[in-house]
């Protein structure tokens, strides 16, 4: 059974209203960064070290995907927002981590988190800063009800206040 041309149109329309383009991309990024790293990892294990005929290996374990961070020229580290990076020409990326364990012969060393790189992060995925709430600085007591935080949340959003991934939001 095909749809007519005219029904086809609707249904793209519907579906592009509802889901978006972006969508399915940040669902398969959110996928990535929360299993597919983890399986590489475990589908790798471990790292044999070739020291002559000293037995080494390292069992690789956990991962752990830090919040998006810059490092200024003084060695410092905080947060960063997709805005900031851009205007500032840096990668929106956030620190990775994975537990590493050594193992000489059969006796095993302690587990330590070691750094191994920046994964860049995709905007509004669920690392993203942007994607988590934040409570507005206005917002209301928290002795308040959900209702009323909602409220708030919704006269905010329509009055065009500024995004934090806005340019217009940083001092010039």
């Amino acid at each position: 059974m095909a749809l007519a041309q005219p029904r086809l149109w609707s249904l793209a329309k519907e579906f592009m209203r509802d889901s978006g383009l972006v969508h399915q991309h940040i669902d398969s990024y959110n996928d990535f960064v929360e299993r597919g790293l983890q399986a590489i990892v475990d589908e790798v294990g471990e790292l044999p070290i070739d020291i002559g005929d000293y037995p080494l290996r390292i069992k690789l374990g956990k991962i752990e995907i830090g919040n998006p961070r810059v490092i200024e020229v003084d060695g410092t580290e905080r947060s960063v927002y997709p805005a900031e990076a851009r205007i500032r020409n840096l990668t929106y990326a956030a620190p990775l981590r994975m537990e590493m364990i050594p193992v000489i012969g059969e006796r095993e060393g302690q587990p330590e988190m070691v750094y191994i790189g920046d994964l860049p992060v995709m905007l509004k995925s669920k690392i993203c800063l942007l994607s988590r709430p934040t409570r507005p600085k206005s917002s209301a007591p928290p002795s308040a009800s959900a209702h009323e935080s909602n409220a708030h949340s919704k006269q905010t959003a329509q009055s065009g206040s500024q995004c934090p991934a806005s340019p217009a939001t940083f001092p010039s």
